[in-house]
């Protein structure tokens, strides 16, 4: 009789755990389709991604007084990263971005960023020597802000050899995104 009972407690602990990873892996779906869904609807006013529309070219400065042309680079991949110096989530993300940087460096992708919202050179050294960054940050202006349609930071364009937007993001970006997407 008492085997009956244990195999009983142990049928309702295995049904009870079971309810738990369930309702855990469905917490876990509900979160994941809401921050695609929130990221989808921050990019909806950007420019497009589907790989037919080609970047806006620039000609920017960095703060060592070197100009910088979007057709300069021919990587299989550019990332350009559009940040403020204020934005605490520039802050968390940027970390990531000099990551991959650094894991890309045997890969054909470039890596340049572009401060926007700035009021001193100042602010932007700052923020290049807080992160450590390797890769050009160059000073942007609002031109470069209209022509590719930032509402928001940080955010992000992929593009390919032809300078062809193929990913598009708006918002935090964690390292394995990041490199899902580029790399």
């Amino acid at each position: 009789m008492t085997e009956k009972i244990a195999a009983i407690n142990r049928n309702i602990m295995t049904k009870t755990h079971l309810k738990k990873i369930l309702s855990f892996l469905g917490q876990l779906l509900l979160f994941a389709i809401l921050y695609f869904a929130v990221t989808e609807w921050q990019a909806r006013n950007l420019l497009s991604d589907s790989g037919d529309e080609k970047a806006p070219n620039f000609s920017l400065v960095s703060l060592q007084g070197d100009v910088y042309n979007l057709t300069d680079y021919n990587s299989e991949n550019t990332v350009v990263y559009f940040f403020a110096t204020w934005c605490s989530v520039c802050k968390l993300s940027i970390g990531n971005l000099q990551n991959l940087r650094e894991s890309a460096e045997q890969k054909d992708v470039n890596i340049v960023a572009v401060a926007l919202d700035w009021r001193a050179k100042e602010e932007v050294e700052n923020f290049i020597k807080d992160h450590e960054l390797t890769f050009p940050v160059l000073l942007g202006n609002r031109q470069v802000s209209l022509d590719y349609k930032i509402q928001g930071f940080p955010t992000y364009y992929v593009l390919d050899r032809e300078k062809n937007i193929t990913k598009v993001s708006m918002g935090y970006s964690s390292e394995l995104g990041l490199r899902y997407n580029v790399l």
